[in-house]
């Protein structure tokens, strides 16, 4: 019984340190935008382990519920990746903000897998990265905020020295 337990403790480190040698590196993993702005997030994956390793799903996690979120992986990452290879700058996913109407202002987190091992069947959590979207006001907002302040002023003087003049 104790050989039993002490070799799926081994199988489990070593399932577990397998696939430690995929790196994810995110040109830009905090990218901020506008309603209705496209933000693209692209990267680099790299394998810098001795074996070759193939990738074969992803899985995109986000907090922001008002975005679509457009999944590049099946054209864009490769098959697999040789010891030491890089997939060089390729385009992830990309994010796309929903209009503001119902979109709350903030910044949202979220996690990129690449899903994959030893062959082309697969699904080990080979790597993991984080990212966030700022979801910000659009410029024409402050401008709006800022003519509609200076009318209302603009209207309370009036009143006021019109005011004045009727006493």
């Amino acid at each position: 019984m104790k050989t039993f337990i002490n070799l799926i403790a081994l199988t489990v480190l070593a399932a577990a340190g397998a696939w430690a040698d995929i790196n994810i590196t995110f040109d830009d993993p905090n990218q901020t935008g506008t309603a209705g702005q496209t933000l693209n997030f692209l990267g680099t994956i790299t394998n810098t382990g001795d074996t070759p390793v193939y990738l074969n799903f992803d899985n995109l996690n986000l907090t922001l519920l008002d975005a679509t979120v457009s999944d590049n992986f099946f054209p864009n990452v490769p098959a697999s990746l040789a010891a030491g290879a890089s997939s060089g700058d390729i385009d992830l996913f990309d994010v796309t903000i929903a209009n503001p109407g119902t979109l709350p202002l903030g910044t949202y987190t979220g996690t990129y897998e690449l899903l994959g091992g030893a062959d082309g069947n697969a699904l080990d959590n080979l790597a993991q990265a984080s990212f966030s979207v700022s979801v910000t006001p659009e410029p024409g907002y402050f401008a709006l905020l800022g003519v509609g302040l200076a009318l209302i002023g603009w209207t309370h003087r009036r009143r006021a020295i019109q005011a004045k003049q009727d006493r």
